[in-house]
């Protein structure tokens, strides 16, 4: 805001290289005017001496210039703050995914279906190794997901 109002107050003074007297004016409302004229109403008016080796106006059309150049760096960087927050929710929202899906997954291989078991020889039934090795690796698939859940939602 202080740039925004010095560009404004440099941008409203077009003052000559030999000018030394600068108005400050002050309207009902509180806003300040400042001119290298004296205003109409002098009533709400004070002068402002500035000595010629003081003077660091740069021209209007330089700070206009200026202006523009900062308008486009804040919206360039608005614009990469807003791309890196649409790369951070799609990555998220992809490994909420992914987890919720390794999460059916577990759900789907703990389930035994006619095959998983093996009888034994005192007329009951015990998982086989194929079933334990498919809920083994849903498992350990599970807990990569979550952890590349974890990473992302640290990123932020």
């Amino acid at each position: 805001m202080n740039r925004l109002l010095s560009a404004l107050v440099a941008a409203s003074i077009s003052l000559g290289i030999g000018a030394t007297t600068l108005y400050k004016s002050v309207d009902e409302k509180g806003n300040v005017t400042y001119s290298d004229s004296p205003p109409a109403d002098p009533s709400r008016t004070s002068e402002i001496e500035v000595g010629d080796d003081n003077l660091n106006v740069m021209p209007s059309d330089n700070i206009e210039q200026q202006m523009r150049e900062q308008e486009a760096a804040d919206r360039e960087r608005e614009n990469r703050r807003r791309a890196q927050q649409n790369d951070w929710q799609q990555r998220y929202d992809q490994a909420r995914a992914e987890l919720e899906q390794a999460e059916r997954t577990v759900v789907r291989a703990r389930e035994i279906h006619e095959g998983d078991t093996v009888g034994s020889a005192t007329g009951g039934a015990r998982p086989n190794a194929a079933w334990i090795e498919r809920l083994e690796r849903a498992e350990a698939d599970l807990q990569e997901k979550q952890r590349a859940f974890d990473r992302v939602k640290r990123q932020r």
